[in-house]
């Protein structure tokens, strides 16, 4: 839907593969919920789901925490800010 154009950030960067999970082999998830503000920029950063987080959880936030998304647009066509908006990062051998 329209609405969730914004679900997806315009900036972007790919969190860091930590050197132990690298040389152990060791893949995992990190599910994140943040709210994203008017301006776009991320705030309150909070784990609510993962695998192996002690590895991932650190970068993944990092990462997540320079993130900027397009606010969603309310009736009068101000940005509104998104409390809980879900975000997963995956850290997949594969990738990298």
């Amino acid at each position: 839907s329209d609405g969730d154009s914004f679900s997806t950030p315009y900036y972007k960067i790919k969190p860091k593969y930590p050197k132990a999970a690298l040389i152990s082999g060791i893949e995992g998830w990190i599910l994140l919920q943040i709210d994203i503000l008017e301006t776009g920029e991320v705030e309150n950063v909070r784990v609510i789901d993962c695998e192996n987080r002690n590895m991932f959880a650190t970068e993944a936030r990092r990462a997540v925490e320079k993130w900027k998304y397009r606010p969603p647009l309310g009736p009068d066509g101000q940005p509104m800010r998104k409390d809980n908006h879900q975000v997963r990062v995956d850290f997949k051998l594969s990738d990298n």
